[in-house]
């Protein structure tokens, strides 16, 4: 589920309707505010989503935005990520029952919103605990994937600022 809210405003005037559409597939329409959308989307990966505005007089303003959609699973409540946001340095903490997998390592990868792993890196199965380093990287947000073997562990949301 996710949770898409638009903001819209008229500095001399009024919203009269908001619509949010995926594709040609409109989502929502909104005749007050406020423009909160929860969406469920039938598929794992990149959406293009767009918002137009019209205002009590007729003009319109349009917005896009991509969004990533990736599959999580129950058991993703075993990875913890802090601190979140963070300015650089994240702890990702993995539940000792993660450990009963039957790969040898686990791999982290980190993508930016345009899908670009921007860091990726394996480390032993038998670690809980890992530091990373992110000062380097641009503020944005991410995406946090661990998975062993071809098992996906876990993941999450990142802020980067």
């Amino acid at each position: 589920m996710v949770q898409i809210e638009v903001e819209a405003y008229d500095p001399d005037g009024s919203i009269s309707l908001v619509t949010v559409k995926n594709g040609d597939d409109t989502l929502a329409t909104f005749s007050a505010s406020p423009y909160v959308l929860k969406w469920e989307a039938r598929d794992t990966g990149k959406f293009y989503l767009s918002t137009t505005a019209t205002d009590n007089l007729g003009a319109v303003s349009s917005s896009n935005l991509e969004l990533i959609v990736i599959p999580v699973t129950d058991e993703d409540i075993i990875l913890a990520l802090y601190p979140n946001p963070t300015n650089g340095n994240i702890t990702i903490e993995l539940d000792d029952e993660t450990t009963d997998n039957t790969s040898d390592y686990y791999e982290i990868i980190l993508v930016n919103t345009a899908g670009v792993i921007i860091y990726r890196d394996r480390i032993a199965s038998t670690e809980n605990i890992i530091n990373i380093n992110l000062t380097d990287r641009p503020p944005s947000p991410y995406v946090l994937m661990v998975s062993s073997g071809n098992k996906l562990v876990g993941t999450r949301k990142l802020i980067k600022y």
